[in-house]
């Protein structure tokens, strides 16, 4: 009985499979290399197919068939290949995921600079909802979204602040926040008036008020956690327009300065210096800080000086009025 050679262990039951592949045991050895080249053919078709499948390019254009489209995570791919935006949903609360987005965001970062870098990249991603808006109320609620981001991240620094080490400057700081969040009510009053004033577009108003003197004052408390670690921090240039009162170290305004734009080309300045009589006029921006002011009233005449973030100060310089007369000298040393 003949053996199968690539099997040294078969046994004489293996010589069925050659009778009844081959019809007798006296064909297999004429036909032994046939059938060995037979395998060897098959196998190699076999091969043959699987390369042609290996080295194929994948989505390849091909008659009647589409390339495949990537989608990259958290990329949205609108119907018919056209782009639409998503819907903002308006009746959403994101107030946690606003408070999750901030305590990253502080997480992430590497210096105070850099957290208010990435603070106010969330604060125009809310900003970019408004977009969306079609209606008034909507409009509102996108603005308390972006006033939401910074009154979070005042928050987190006023935490901080309690951890300055030095006793005296962090006492200050936190009297200054308590006063500061006492009148900025009245601050923001005085500059935008009350809903009876501005009806249905009020609410944007004050979003937009609040987020403005908000930020100014997470700068303010980033700049002094920063220096307590002695990092570098670059306050932003302070605008001619806004805020600064003087409130004798407690929470009423005693005085306050206000300069902002008017009607036109016009910018106004609204003075009021222990509550006497409200002095209203227009400035010229002369640069480096320097406002050249003129009254509404009695010849008045002065220089609005504004120091950075730390003072503005008025000086006037011409002036028929018996309360504003000439010489006087004013510091406004809390700024909003």
């Amino acid at each position: 009985m003949y053996q199968i050679d690539c099997d040294t262990n078969a046994t004489v039951d293996d010589s069925y499979y050659v009778l009844l592949f081959y019809g007798s045991e006296r064909d297999y050895p004429s036909m032994k290399t046939s059938f060995f080249s037979m395998l060897l053919i098959i196998a190699l078709s076999i091969a043959g197919i699987g390369c042609a499948a290996k080295n194929s390019v994948v989505g390849a254009e091909t008659a009647g068939a589409e390339a495949p489209v990537e989608v990259k995570s958290g990329q949205v791919v609108a119907d018919d290949a056209t782009e639409e935006s998503s819907e903002v949903d308006f009746t959403r609360n994101y107030s946690l995921e606003i408070k999750d987005e901030v305590k990253s965001a502080i997480a992430g970062a590497s210096s105070m600079q850099d957290e208010i870098s990435r603070i106010g990249k969330i604060a125009e991603k809310y900003a970019g909802y408004s977009a969306y808006a079609k209606t008034q109320a909507e409009k509102d609620t996108a603005a308390g979204w972006v006033c939401d981001v910074w009154d979070c991240e005042l928050n987190t620094l006023c935490t901080r602040i309690a951890g300055i080490p030095d006793d005296d400057k962090r006492e200050e700081l936190l009297t200054d926040q308590k006063n500061w969040n006492s009148m900025k009510d009245e601050v923001m009053a005085n500059n935008i008036g009350g809903s009876e004033d501005n009806g249905s577009t009020y609410p944007v108003l004050e979003s937009g008020f609040m987020e403005n003197i908000t930020q100014n004052r997470c700068n303010i408390l980033a700049n002094e956690i920063a220096k307590s670690r002695n990092e570098n921090f670059k306050m932003p240039e302070r605008s001619i327009y806004g805020t600064f009162v003087d409130n004798q170290g407690t929470g009423r305004m005693c005085s306050s300065l206000i300069t902002r734009e008017g009607e036109g080309d016009d910018n106004e300045a609204i003075i009021s210096i222990h509550q006497m009589a409200l002095l209203d006029g227009t400035f010229k921006d002369k640069g480096d800080g320097e406002l050249e002011f003129i009254g509404n009233r009695n010849n008045i005449k002065g220089i609005i000086k504004i120091n950075g973030w730390d003072e503005a100060t008025l000086e006037i310089t011409q002036s028929n009025d018996e309360i504003y007369n000439v010489g006087l000298n004013y510091t406004f040393d809390f700024a909003f």
